[in-house]
């Protein structure tokens, strides 16, 4: 995946996982359905966001609108 596919994949990522908070009830695990898909949500982001998150913000920060993080950490807004 080039810089520009990643960077375009990590934006709608992030929108993605914005609207997690209003589906997601905040409930216990253990008065969930056995189905709830939550937990595995949560990982699959994580993992997708560690791929993406050093070439998105990469490729952008030219552009001046995201900076690469300086220690790894995720990359910020421009600020």
């Amino acid at each position: 995946m080039d810089g520009g596919q990643a960077l375009t994949t990590y934006l709608a990522l992030i929108d993605h996982r914005r609207k997690l908070p209003f589906r997601d009830p905040g409930l216990p695990l253990e008065v969930l359905t056995d189905n709830w898909s939550g937990s595995a949500a949560v990982q699959l982001f994580e993992r997708m966001v560690a791929i993406l998150e050093g070439r998105a913000p990469a490729y952008a920060a030219p552009y001046g609108a995201i900076r690469p993080p300086a220690d790894g950490a995720g990359a910020t807004e421009r600020g």
